[in-house]
């Protein structure tokens, strides 16, 4: 479609001043995908295939008309700069012009104000200066001429109020920074990327600050990565910087807001048409352009021998014994993605591609290179865009062009091997050397399954242990080049090979083989493991049929399609990412090699403090981790989250396509994930969740969790590629998978009549609000550019239909993506989903009171975002049916009050604002400790909801109980019968009368849920107090882990009767000892727990 430039045509003066233009920074809007089509279109269809949910399901109205005026806020604060608006002329004529008059008029009170004429296309975007305007109502109206015709557009209505945002002026002293500690002693240097927040109305540019290191002004990389307003005031600020350790423990970091003259920097960049040149004072290296084939080149500062040289970089070999390379790709892109004094970033993007261009996988590869350091990070993302039903890799890695190295030494479990490098093989001069080729290796370490590990070469396995720690050194008469690959043995198969020429880092191994029985693969504990995708010497996702035959024999009636997803399920568009470094130094010995190696794999980070995080609202206001306020909820949430995560390594879920993803539900006992959705993904915003735990609590443990977590829904619960010429069903870029599929990417075919949604970009499951989040906090573009991938996706489908958790999630979705970019079209978006939210009583969604707060934010969200008052009274209803329903959205809670300042909103929650510690197993030293049901999933999870109601709770001056509350009291006497004759208990309370005297002893024995196939362990903790109320013994059962039973002694002459029974969750209990009989009876009086069953949420 031609684009027209956009021209202010007139301006009256009003109250603006003289010739000022209300609207300023007018800019075209681009037609997304969809409106494009419907006015190419006159169907009303973009897609003739009858679908029931939304991909490609976008039936809309017979001729397309949009004529309106769009506001991004309902009511504006009197320190909000500015505004955004969104204006539609979308009126198809014959011939479709696409230019035309806009006419527009700013009033107040009825009375114009100030008049705007603009050319202009079929949609555009423009700011409103509000810092302008004095405080009132105002409506902002228009027509659009085009055609000889005059519509009128339909009006936006605003409010200036005279109220103000929350904001927190930067302390004098900084902003103090909390690092992770280093895994070596000694002193040692890392490097550092992270995001700072920064409250609204505190900075305009990343040049206001400093990095203080003990005090002292060091050097530091200051971006911009995110904006309060459209352009104007910083929100997230990116902050690259080498931390200094000693014996463990970092230098202490502050930033501060004071302008410091910059040192000068050993790091240098210098580019030209064909190569990116890199200097950090300690090695040089150049990357090629044209072609990209990876680092050519590496010397050490005041050395003129390289360690590399040469054409290597990424590659990949077919089923067919086919070779694409970077090198062949005319259409590569090499580029300086940052530059600043402390690191620099080369990103090379491009195909992978044969010699008769044909093309085979996307790359996307960054080179991180820092000042005064001898090493480069890499960070390698493969794409895969072929269809895996049809198409196999026989393998894939990235190739470094070593010179002349002689011997190699590799860590395995913990210890050093080294040897001799054996001679490349000898070439045959008869042969015509092929145009292009693979590198030659001579010696590898294949990790074919997470306990198997082989250092080989042609002659065979050499050693063999159960771990590679990640790391090989190369030396020669040059120097050592020494390569560091994180979690190579969690995301196995992976290959580490080299020879005197060549290092090769395999993201598919070259020399891959079957490494698991038949009953490894397809026993009921091992079958959701999908090892067939683990193992071979093909990289090879079609799912096979004796999976499928398993499926139905281990697992119960299937009901939801999972196995059939699983069938049909198809990778295109998954990618694999592999993160290694390559230091260069004359020698590298092993201990020095295991040292960086180790400093390499912890991945260090460091965050601002908890509370300033919370207090800056970039992420709402919420309570951070602070000591003496959170503590209870802080060690509540640390265990729970131990077990919430313990599936991983208690079940061996590793490998390359499942680590460390979760399952909605499992058993310790059968060992089996539910026969539900076997695989977690993002269906409860959980990998989002990641990371706002560690953002509210810097415990590094969160952070590593978050790290690897975030970045496999990056690479498997997200669709990265899709083929515009044979688009799979569902499959746009930036969509995420549903888990509805026994693989984590099962999903229907093209054609396929489904009965649900199971890859979507607007749906219940879906997070891409993770994946920039990943970016803001951790710095990884590739988490912008694909939430940008799937804001793109939302232009190519309708929006939801279903005015429930579908809605809801994606409109929480979206407005945190818009309030990170500015981006105008999600104006629009937020307009409809809250419409459509907003359309009826929360009360009538199917599944209220769980689905119309699927996403937990959504609520926060939207009224912080655009003050709409239409929100409030749906809210204060629901509370009041939620306070009859028991219902704990604390979150709710905490905006009743800001509206209202009524306690008594916050007061209602208080029973249930203790860290509920009854629901988990508690056993620290058992691998499922921490165990429980329903405390981050599969319900909403607790750390999404309750620190922005104990934020509240600060504010408001109230306290919240610091131990948990009894559950109910029983409801009449019940016998307790001997050990012969054990007797289950619920969650209750009761009185332990003894007839009788003497010490008495109480056995506890788990028990299981019934109902289930899995026979799920049910958690049970009993607690017993006496006279004085104080705890005269617990237990803390669970089927399947150590404590599968336990024994309370109770002796009167310590504990004085009578006694008290606490029962949480569920448990056998029965007795033995001298007493006649023992009884339980109901309790009197006390504020008692109220226990919800939020299951629908599911």
């Amino acid at each position: 479609m031609r684009r027209f430039p956009l021209v202010v045509l007139g301006v009256v003066a009003g109250v603006l001043g003289a010739r000022a233009e209300f609207l300023q920074q007018i800019r075209p809007a681009q037609l997304t995908p969809a409106e494009e089509a419907s006015l190419a279109d006159r169907s009303g269809k973009l897609s003739q295939l009858p679908l029931k949910f939304t991909p490609y399901d976008t039936q809309r109205a017979q001729i397309p008309f949009r004529r309106e005026i769009l506001a991004d806020r309902q009511v504006y604060f009197s320190d909000d700069p500015v505004g955004q608006v969104l204006i539609y002329c979308l009126t198809p004529l014959p011939g479709n012009p696409v230019a035309g008059a806009v006419r527009l008029e700013l009033k107040s009170d009825g009375k114009i104000v100030d008049r705007q004429e603009v050319k202009a296309e079929h949609k555009f975007s423009a700011l409103i200066h509000i810092d302008k305007l004095p405080v009132g109502t105002y409506e902002m109206t228009g027509e659009f001429e085009a055609g000889g015709e005059v519509w009128t557009l339909r009006p936006a209505q605003f409010t200036r109020s005279s109220s103000r945002r929350n904001t927190m002026p930067i302390p004098d002293d900084g902003i103090p920074l909390i690092l992770q500690p280093a895994p070596e002693t000694g002193r040692q240097t890392s490097p550092i990327i992270t995001g700072i927040p920064i409250p609204r109305h505190q900075a305009q540019s990343p040049e206001e600050f400093t990095l203080l290191e003990n005090g002292r002004p060091v050097d530091a990389q200051f971006t911009q990565r995110a904006t309060w307003y459209p352009g104007q005031q910083v929100k997230w600020l990116g902050l690259s910087f080498l931390a200094r350790y000693d014996g463990g423990r970092p230098a202490e970091y502050r930033v501060v807001r004071k302008k410091v003259p910059p040192a000068t920097s050993p790091l240098a960049v210098t580019e030209t048409g064909t190569e990116i040149a890199v200097s950090t004072g300690a090695i040089t290296f150049e990357i090629g352009k044209a072609p990209f084939t990876g680092i050519r080149l590496v010397k050490l500062a005041g050395q003129e021998k390289p360690l590399v040289q040469g054409e290597g970089g990424p590659f990949l070999v077919d089923e067919r014994e086919v070779i694409f390379q970077s090198a062949l790709d005319e259409t590569a892109e090499v580029r300086v993605e940052e530059q600043g004094p402390v690191r620099a970033t080369v990103l090379a993007t491009g195909w992978l591609t044969n010699p008769r261009n044909e093309r085979l996988c996307r790359y996307e590869i960054r080179f991180t290179a820092w000042a005064g350091q001898p090493w480069i990070d890499v960070h390698q993302r493969t794409i895969l865009t072929f269809n895996t039903d049809e198409k196999k890799l026989a393998r894939l890695g990235f190739s470094v062009p070593v010179v002349d190295a002689k011997k190699w030494a590799a860590g395995l479990d913990g210890s050093a091997l080294s040897g001799e490098i054996p001679a490349l093989p000898p070439v045959d001069p008869k042969k015509r050397k092929p145009a292009i080729s693979v590198p030659v290796t001579t010696k590898w370490i294949i990790q074919p399954r997470p306990d198997q590990v082989a250092v080989e070469d042609s002659s065979g396995p050499s050693t063999a242990a159960k771990r590679a720690d990640g790391w090989v050194t190369l030396s020669g008469a040059p120097g050592a080049t020494q390569v560091s690959v994180r979690n190579l043995w969690q995301l196995f198969p992976k290959e580490i090979a080299w020879s005197p020429d060549a290092l090769v880092v395999y993201q598919w191994p070259e020399h891959g083989r079957v490494s698991f029985t038949e009953d490894e693969e397809l026993s009921a504990d091992h079958l959701h493991q999908i090892r067939y995708a683990h193992q071979g010497k093909y990289l090879d996702l079609k799912f096979p049929q004796k999976y499928f035959d398993a499926m139905r024999r281990v697992y119960p009636p299937i009901i939801e399609n999972q196995d059939i997803n699983a069938l049909s399920g198809n990778g295109m568009g998954m990618a694999i990412t592999t993160d290694f470094r390559l230091q260069f130094a004359p020698a590298i010995p092993d201990a020095t090699a295991a040292a960086a190696n180790r400093m390499y794999a912890a991945n260090l980070h460091g965050i601002s403090d908890p509370v300033w995080n919370g207090l800056s609202e970039v992420e709402g206001r919420f309570a951070g981790k602070q000591k003496g306020v959170t503590d209870s909820w802080d060690a509540f949430w640390a265990q729970a989250f131990h077990g919430f995560t313990s599936s991983v390594d208690y079940l061996g879920d590793y490998g390359m396509w499942i680590w460390p993803d979760l399952h909605n539900n499992w058993s310790p006992t059968t060992l089996r994930p539910q026969a539900h959705r076997w695989w977690l993904n993002s269906h409860y915003q959980n990998p989002w969740d990641y990371n706002f735990m560690y953002f509210r609590s810097a415990d590094f443990r969160n952070k590593d969790w978050a790290n690897n977590a975030s970045q496999h829904f990056m690479d498997v619960g997200t669709v990265n590629y899709s083929d515009e010429n044979r688009t799979l069903l569902g499959k746009l870029p930036g969509a995420n998978y549903h888990v509805k599929g026994f693989t984590p990417w099962g999903s229907a075919r093209e054609g396929e009549v489904v009965g649900d949604d199971y890859v979507e970009v607007a749906a219940h499951f879906i997070n891409p609000d993770s994946n920039l989040f990943r970016y803001l906090l951790f710095g990884e573009r590739s988490g912008l550019n694909l939430a940008r991938k799937w804001f793109e996706s939302l232009g190519r489908v309708t929006l939801p239909t279903e005015r429930s958790r579908e809605v809801c999630t994606t409109l929480g979705e979206v407005i945190s993506f818009y309030e990170n970019t500015w981006e105008p079209q999600a104006i629009a978006y937020i307009h409809e989903l809250s419409d459509a939210m907003l359309s009826r009583p929360f009360s009538e969604v199917p599944s209220f009171p769980a689905h119309p707060f699927f996403h937990d934010r959504w609520v926060m969200r939207y009224w912080n975002l655009t003050g709409d008052p239409r929100i409030q009274q749906p809210v204060l209803d629901v509370l009041k049916v939620g306070n009859t329903l028991n219902y704990t959205h604390f979150e709710l809670a905490a905006l009743a009050w800001r509206w209202t300042g009524d306690v008594a909103y916050l007061k209602m929650f208080l029973p249930k604002a203790s860290p509920t510690f009854g629901k988990i197993y508690r056993n620290p030293g058992d691998p499922l400790d921490g165990f429980g049901e329903r405390i981050f999933k599969p319900t909403h999870s607790q750390t999404q909801l309750v620190p922005y109601y104990l934020q509240t709770l600060i504010d408001a001056g109230l306290k919240y109980p610091e131990t948990e509350l009894k559950p109910a009291s029983i409801d009449k006497a019940t016998a307790v019968p001997r050990l012969d004759r054990m007797i289950n208990l619920g969650s209750s309370t009761a009185l332990l009368k003894v007839d009788g005297a003497g010490p008495l002893s109480l056995k506890v024995e788990a028990t299981y849920n019934g109902r289930t196939w899995e026979k799920r362990g049910t958690v049970g903790n009993v607690e017993v107090y006496d006279a004085r109320n104080q705890l005269a013994g617990s237990a803390s059962v669970l089927a399947g882990a150590r404590n599968v039973s336990a024994v309370i002694a109770l002796d009167p002459a310590k504990s004085p009767a009578p006694w008290t029974l606490v029962v949480r969750g569920e448990a056998r209990i029965g007795w033995s000892g001298d007493a006649k009989s023992v009884t339980l009876e109901p309790t009197a009086g006390g504020e008692t727990e109220q226990e919800t069953d939020d299951a629908a949420s599911d």
